[in-house]
């Protein structure tokens, strides 16, 4: 008397993840987490931003830095709760996502976060463009081959710069 497995079709999964998400913003943002008008997301802010100035103010800037890897991590366990209704799951699943999410950063730059999601959708319409004119077998070499003219022109371009050490 066991129930039968349900098999959903793709829109419920996605309409269960979007009340997932809904439901977890409304939490974030009734709970006081950090954003960046809160004294905590200044704090956040100052201390990726200038170290050394951040700890004279009298931030702490290794629990910063603990609860900014925090926070990192608990948004990729909501990635994952939220994709995993959608897709088949494996053990090394995440690792082309990844990435390629990196290959986005790079390009964007890792400086600016806005301007690293804009080399991530970058590389993604460069991916969907690639697989739809060239081969979809070729893809993912199109994306990996992004980066190397990024790298190249940046260590060119690259100019010493030493961080005071605390």
């Amino acid at each position: 008397f066991l129930p039968r497995r349900v098999s959903w079709g793709q829109g419920q999964a996605w309409a269960q993840a979007t009340r997932r998400l809904d439901a977890l913003e409304h939490r974030l943002r009734h709970s006081g987490a950090p954003y960046p008008e809160t004294l905590h997301g200044k704090a956040l802010r100052a201390a990726a931003v200038n170290r050394l100035g951040a700890r004279l103010t009298g931030i702490s800037v290794v629990r910063a830095g603990s609860v900014a890897f925090t926070l990192s991590v608990l948004l990729a366990a909501v990635a994952g709760v939220l994709i995993t209704p959608i897709t088949k799951m494996a053990y090394d699943f995440g690792f082309l996502i990844g990435l390629k999410g990196f290959v986005g950063a790079i390009i964007g730059g890792l400086a600016n976060p806005a301007v690293a999601v804009v080399g991530a959708l970058f590389v993604g319409v460069a991916e969907q463009f690639s697989a739809f004119y060239v081969s979809s077998a070729y893809k993912d070499v199109l994306v990996f081959l992004l980066i190397i003219p990024v790298l190249l022109a940046r260590s060119l371009q690259h100019v010493d710069f030493e961080e005071h050490v605390e």
